[in-house]
């Protein structure tokens, strides 16, 4: 049989990359992926090489899960600042985004940093600043349903 190959594997391995590192639950499902492929019998340095980890990290996933199973690989909040938006306002405002803004029903305007601004403070008393709203509203168009909290 034929051994089937990529063209650009390098391009992919970025677009993994990419979209991994733009979600806590894709990057533990990634390191799932990983440790899965250990046990399976691939090398530590042939998964990292094929993702982009080095070989003790991969090894370093493989024995949490080892240590602590799936939860073990969750990703940790590591310092600075708290989320300004809290876990429940977050999901609530997944489904809130994906309909039109109050009062616009009909009228064709959509989301905008200024509108969520408004939206926050006066459903939830959360006052963010413009630019915030602007990048939680990039956020969800990249990957809805995936906002911080």
């Amino acid at each position: 049989m034929k051994r089937l190959m990529l063209e650009r594997p390098d391009l992919l391995r970025q677009m993994i990359q990419a979209l991994v590192s733009d979600s806590p639950g894709l990057q533990q499902l990634h390191k799932l992926h990983c440790v899965l492929l250990v046990g399976e019998g691939c090398s530590c340095c042939e998964v990292g090489r094929w993702f982009g980890h080095s070989t003790r990290t991969v090894e370093r996933w493989f024995g949490v899960y080892v240590l602590r199973g799936a939860q073990g690989l969750r990703p940790r909040r590591t310092g600075g600042r708290h989320p300004l938006l809290p876990a429940e306002v977050a999901q609530g405002l997944h489904e809130e985004l994906r309909r039109p803004p109050a009062g616009a029903e009909g009228v064709g305007i959509a989301w905008s940093g200024a509108l969520l601004k408004q939206h926050l403070l006066a459903r939830h008393g959360i006052a963010l600043s413009l630019r915030q709203c602007q990048r939680l509203l990039q956020q969800e168009a990249r990957a809805p349903g995936l906002l911080p909290g």
